[in-house]
Parts: structure tokens; sequence; C-alpha cells
């Protein structure tokens, strides 16, 4: 992307690392050609070569879809609009398969997730809204794989009475007829 197109208070996709990020331009050193930008999350990063900026794109909150989704459930679930991510409490717990302390597992987040949106949702976008609303913490470079599997695992070893159904390749939903 050319320098010149990239604004401040816009968001746009980057490179990072291997992966790519949705993040918001804050700020633009003119000087130095570097760019402060604010991820979803919150972290603060710089972005020094305008080639790592592939495309803008919309903001979350304001498109509608899962950003729209997201806030809407969270309203529902607190009384209140979308948590902010600085009020998230630290977790305590880092060993891998042990929930950190008054947070569920990945599994059963996932499940609360596909129970209280009432829709087929792919696994990146459950375990995106999992985390905004602070129901698990997802170790590792790929949460939504983590999820992935251990659905996969509850529909293999529970068949009909596991709490998710495969609606179509990489979608699930709720099964209501779960035991």
């Amino acid at each position: 992307m050319k320098a010149t197109n990239i604004h401040i208070g816009h968001d746009y996709q980057v490179t990072q690392g291997r992966g790519k990020s949705i993040v918001r331009v804050t700020a633009h050193d003119i000087a130095g050609g570097a760019w402060t930008c604010r991820t979803e999350k919150g972290a603060e990063i710089t972005v020094k070569d305008a080639k790592r900026f592939l495309k803008a794109v919309a903001a979350p909150a304001k498109t509608g879809g899962l950003g729209r989704m997201v806030g809407k459930l969270t309203s529902v679930l607190t009384g209140k609009g979308k948590k902010d991510d600085d009020t998230r409490e630290e977790s305590t717990s880092k060993k891998r398969g042990v929930p950190p302390k008054g947070k569920m597992s990945a599994v059963d987040a996932a499940a609360r997730v596909l129970d209280e949106v009432k829709e087929p949702l792919n696994v990146k976008q459950i375990a995106e809204i999992a985390d905004r609303l602070n129901y698990c913490e997802l170790p590792g470079a790929t949460p939504s794989a983590t999820i992935s599997s251990a659905i996969q695992k509850e529909i293999k070893d529970k068949g009909g009475n596991a709490r998710f159904v495969r609606t179509e390749r990489g979608k699930y939903t709720f099964n209501k007829n779960a035991t």
C-alpha cells in the first residue's frame, strides 16, 4: 500500500510476523516514516514499512458482522456496552489444559457462545467471541485450531449427545438435544 493512502484513525490489515492483524493507525512520524498503531487486543505496535499495510478495512464495530454480533451479545449478557480490553483480569494459571481460575475450558466456552448466539459460526468466530467476552484464555498462536480440535473430539466421542452439530464444513451450532 502507498504511504499516502494510510491515514490516522483508519483501520488496516497489516502483516505481523507470519500472520495478519487488523490495526487502527493512531499516529504517524513523518520524519521517520513510521506509523503507531493499536491492535484489536489493545497492544501498541509500530509499523515502519508501508508495504506491511495490505488493505484498508472497515472498523468491525461500525460495519456490523462479527463485531456487531459480539457487541450485541456482550450487552445482552452484561446489561452494558462492549467490555473494554483494559478491564480484563490477568490470568494466574498458564498451564496447558487447565483453565485459569474463574474461567471455563475452550470447549465449554465454545458451547456457551454457540448456545447464546443461536446461529452457526466458524471456529475463528467462536474463538474471537469467547476471547472478547473473556470466557476463557486460549493459549498459543492458533486458538481457533484449539477450539476446532476440542469440538471435533467431543463430536467423535459423544456422537449424538455432543453439544455441537456440524452444519457445514467448518461451521458448528449448539445441539439443543445434548444431554
